[in-house]
């Protein structure tokens, strides 16, 4: 009996007909293999869907073994939407007095003086008229502008006291501003403009620049400022002073540099005009300055303007409302922007 004929592997590897028969009927049994495993896991699946979650997960893993597991997505990034509303948790720094500062002008300090010595010398000069015509029978007839054109000037000149003395105001005599730096003379100005400067920190000359308050000064004399190239001053920061956004704050209750949420400010239309007025406030502020008044619980606003300071005010000038106000941390809500700290938004 013969014995049937071998196939020499080697002669297989050196035909290339036979190698690529081979190949192809090894392609076609793994592909039917895979089917009939996909069809047993589906199966599978169907058939144990009655049963508990715990042995359709025990028939799947076979099935899925093979496969690594997905990735996890990372999650986004959260910023809080300008309309999402407040986090659930917020750091309140408690109750404050609210303040507020603005740059005084020149011109309007001691224009206004003049204005009430002008005002105030005139209905003093009327008076003494007046009590002159008592004293002489006459009162019954009209007072007018009978008194001598050199008592009229007396009166009513510039820098004129108490109508009929004529003494000077010490508040309008001049005194001399130096730089901080430098020491050098920046320019004579009222007294009463240096102080009114002093005290709010920032305040702009009749030629248009603008000085902030030094501090200490080491000068030989003082008082001692600098000359800014912001338009509304510079904050203690070193960011410029930024109309209803900027506070000057106690650095011993808040720290500086922080972004704060005042919710009384919250949907409180701002005084003014735009681009510095005339919007509706979201309560964001960063606290940027100090101020040498500033002590303890008192946050004082910047709003730029005399005017503006007036206009938020209620009725008979008051700013009750702003007695104690609610003081909480606002890095989950705001944000700075390039102009200015704004309630944070999805698109900023």
């Amino acid at each position: 009996m013969s014995e049937p004929a071998r196939t020499d592997l080697s002669d297989v590897a050196e035909s290339p007909g036979l190698l690529a028969a081979a190949r192809e009927a090894l392609a076609s049994l793994l592909g039917v293999g895979r089917q009939l495993v996909e069809a047993l896991c589906a199966a599978l699946a169907s058939a144990t869907g009655g049963f508990s979650s715990l042995v359709a997960g025990l028939a799947l893993a076979s099935c899925q073994r093979g496969e690594p597991p997905p990735r996890p997505e990372p999650a986004p990034e959260r910023v809080i939407d300008g309309d999402a509303g407040a986090p659930t948790v917020e750091p309140n720094y408690g109750e404050f007095k609210l303040t507020f500062y603005y740059v005084i002008d020149e011109e309007e300090v001691d224009g206004s003086l003049l204005a009430k010595h002008q005002a105030r010398g005139s209905s003093e000069k009327r008076n003494t008229l007046k009590q002159l015509a008592r004293e002489e029978g006459t009162a019954d007839e009209p007072v007018g502008p009978v008194a001598s054109p050199d008592l009229l000037a007396t009166v009513d000149s510039p820098g004129a006291g108490s109508g009929v003395e004529g003494a000077a105001d010490p508040r309008l005599a001049p005194v001399t501003i130096y730089d901080g730096k430098s020491c050098e003379p920046i320019a004579d100005i009222s007294r009463l403009f240096a102080m009114e400067a002093e005290l709010q920190g920032t305040g702009r000359l009749r030629d248009g620049r603008v000085i902030n308050i030094w501090g200490k000064c080491a000068c030989p004399r003082t008082p001692c400022f600098r000359i800014t190239g912001s338009k509304w001053g510079t904050a203690g920061t070193g960011r410029p002073l930024a109309p209803f956004r900027t506070v000057a704050v106690d650095p011993k209750h808040i720290p500086l540099g922080t972004l704060l949420f005042i919710p009384e400010l919250d949907g409180k239309t701002m005084p003014g005009k735009p681009p510095y007025g005339g919007f509706v406030h979201d309560g964001c502020v960063a606290a940027d300055d100090t101020g040498g008044g500033i002590r303890g619980r008192e946050v004082d606003l910047f709003v730029a303007r005399r005017s503006h300071y007036q206009g938020l005010s209620k009725r008979g000038g008051s700013h009750a409302w702003a007695r104690q106000v609610q003081v909480m941390d606002g890095a989950r809500r705001c944000q700075r922007g390039e102009s200015h700290t704004r309630w944070r938004r999805s698109d900023i």
